[in-house]
């Protein structure tokens, strides 16, 4: 086997996992948060004075915004988890289909294939033929 195709093998190994890795972040969250009253423990206290009622409405009303602020942060979490996974799947998809297609595998095949299946580039055709002046086109090279 050669080593290129052994490179795109560990790259699809690799992004697989990422994409397995990040399909079952998006699956966690966080709770949202209760609020359990507990007994006072014998502790005399007046349950409804005018200050603990506006104690209780202001506490829940933080709880209420702290909940909204857990929910928007998983749903944003998910989100992002699920676009990674999806981004890497298709990455090791990719790198799958580079590993089984057949092409140069080495620099000098590269830069002989690349010439010649950009001559309609001038502009590559000038950065290639200072790089080698004397690279073969297609007629000259079979693949």
């Amino acid at each position: 086997m050669k080593i290129i195709p052994l490179i795109w093998l560990i790259f699809t190994f690799l992004f697989a996992c990422f994409s397995v890795y990040h399909y079952f972040q998006s699956k966690h969250y966080f709770p949202r948060f209760q609020w359990e009253t507990v007994d006072s423990g014998g502790v005399d206290f007046d349950w409804y004075s005018p200050s603990s009622i506006e104690t209780r409405q202001n506490f829940k009303n933080y709880i209420k915004q702290w909940n909204d602020y857990i929910e928007e942060q998983n749903n944003t979490s998910r989100t992002i988890n699920r676009i990674a996974s999806i981004t890497y799947f298709v990455s090791s998809v990719m790198a799958f289909v580079a590993m089984i297609l057949p092409g140069p595998y080495n620099i000098q095949e590269t830069k002989n294939y690349l010439y010649g299946k950009c001559n309609k580039s001038s502009m590559l055709k000038r950065l290639l033929g200072k790089l080698k002046p004397d690279i073969k086109t297609d007629k000259d090279h079979k693949t």
